[in-house]
């Protein structure tokens, strides 16, 4: 994860840079499952930390923060923020009934 640091506040410039760095990233993570082969992506809804996307098949993807286990895959692992973490490998989120 990159930290912007307080120094970019003195210098709106570096900031904006590590911004578009940032959301590069971002971009790039999405574009990895989007542009999958297979699955396709039927719907993605995005949040502040993280991000839930409805495959074509039905099944629900979840990336980004997860603290407390808000991505439903029970555990507290984020996902997303690491090298081959996306596309095939990001987990379906168990589904059940109640």
């Amino acid at each position: 994860m990159v930290s912007l640091g307080a120094h970019v506040l003195t210098q709106p410039r570096a900031y904006i840079a590590a911004v578009l760095v940032l959301l590069k990233a971002s971009l790039c993570r999405l574009s990895q499952l989007a542009l999958n082969p297979k699955p396709q992506t039927q719907a993605v809804k995005a949040g502040t930390s993280t991000t839930v996307v409805i495959m074509q098949d039905g099944s629900v993807r979840a990336f980004g923060s997860n603290s407390k286990g808000a991505l439903g895959l029970g555990d507290a692992d984020h996902r997303g923020d690491d090298p081959g973490e996306m596309g095939a490998n990001l987990p379906a989120v168990p589904q059940t009934l109640s």
